[in-house]
């Protein structure tokens, strides 16, 4: 699934978001038989059941999200229905397989997205974050524009109980402007009162030994001398392509980008066997592991300089023949992905990047 594209648009990414569906199991009482007086009897030992053993996460323990992790508790149906003029389905959360959406719950928040439940009109993309962790250039407010006839595209900034809400709402059947400010509000006072009534905010300290979030492309290229890694020194560095909708908050964690994704393409010279190369980071997130271990087509591979390394067959369930290489050392976590090559051919690139990124 693609993000369509909204008010705050950075280069390309393709995700999957994932709903989880709940068995509920019911029971029944029996009636109890009249007591009567016996002997006593002998009464049986029960035998101990072996309890399973709990899955250990190498690269340790998932940081709590905001609101308990509950996007109904931020906004429920009705919320939505009410204030965006569209029937949504079930709420979806942020997957933890994709560096961006992995960031809003590294740093303590929830990122949830409503779709309607029927027809085209509609959409709600929502992160909460701590307040604290923002830069002090978001400010809170709406603003809307016009996507076709009464169909309006807003964003949402607001801050509660140290808390901030960043939202792309897109309503329909909207007879103006200014009806779809009002819509705006509304969601923004709804989320007021919901943060009102959770624990107040706690801001997260980064994990000992994360590469940090705030470096660019460019320096990471000098370290990491990705070209000479791959024995080809016409692939060069090069500008991402291609639109994604991502909120403001998530825009303002990554320092300006969405998330920090770097490209290299063949500029001259004949291609090596690499001619094309994404790379996506996010120090201190290794706790994704048994998440990305346990995609489907998730292959365990032996990589140089990695801890753990697995490749993941068309990962967006789509018939993609792009897989992706996700490496994992220490607390860190980085994926490769080529749509010129196997995986197999990015192995030799690990190793340079593990230390470039070391060095940052």
């Amino acid at each position: 699934m693609k993000r369509p594209v909204a008010p705050h648009t950075r280069s390309a990414l393709v995700f999957v978001l994932v709903a989880a569906t709940l068995a509920i199991a019911g029971c029944s009482a029996t009636p109890t038989a009249p007591v009567t007086s016996a002997a006593p009897t002998a009464t049986a030992t029960p035998t101990p059941t072996a309890s399973a053993e709990p899955v250990v996460n190498p690269g340790g323990t998932a940081p709590p999200q905001a609101f308990g992790g509950d996007c109904n508790a931020v906004f429920t149906a009705s919320d939505v229905s009410s204030v965006g003029g569209w029937e949504p389905a079930s709420a979806v959360g942020f997957v933890n397989t994709v560096p961006d959406m992995a960031l809003v719950h590294q740093v303590g928040g929830l990122g949830c997205v409503w779709s309607p439940a029927e027809g085209t009109e509609g959409y709600l993309q929502v992160t909460v974050v701590p307040q604290k962790i923002l830069s002090n250039e978001l400010e809170n407010g709406t603003t809307c524009f016009l996507q076709y006839e009464k169909t309006y595209i807003c964003a949402v900034d607001v801050e509660s109980n140290g808390y901030h809400l960043s939202a792309n709402l897109t309503t329909a059947n909207t007879s103006s402007y200014e009806a779809a400010n009002l819509a705006s509000a509304s969601l923004a006072q709804i989320f007021t009162a919901h943060a009102e009534a959770q624990p107040k905010a706690q801001v997260l300290n980064p994990r000992d030994g994360s590469w940090p979030l705030d470096f660019t492309c460019r320096q990471l290229n000098r370290k990491a001398k990705v070209a000479k890694a791959l024995d080809n020194p016409g692939l060069e560095l090069s500008d991402g392509g291609g639109d994604v909708q991502v909120t403001a908050a998530e825009t303002d964690l990554w320092g300006g980008r969405p998330f920090l994704r770097c490209y290299w393409r063949q500029n001259e010279g004949d291609a090596g066997t690499v001619s094309q190369l994404t790379v996506a980071v996010l120090g201190g997130a290794a706790w994704t592991q048994l998440e990305v271990a346990a995609l489907p087509g998730a292959e365990e591979v032996s990589v140089d300089g990695a801890e753990r390394a697995f490749v993941v067959t068309d990962p967006e369930g789509s018939g993609s023949d792009v897989a992706e290489l996700h490496i994992f050392d220490g607390v860190n976590w980085f994926v490769l992905t080529s749509e010129s090559s196997e995986p197999s051919a990015l192995y030799a690139a690990v190793p340079a990047l593990i230390k470039g990124l070391g060095k940052l």
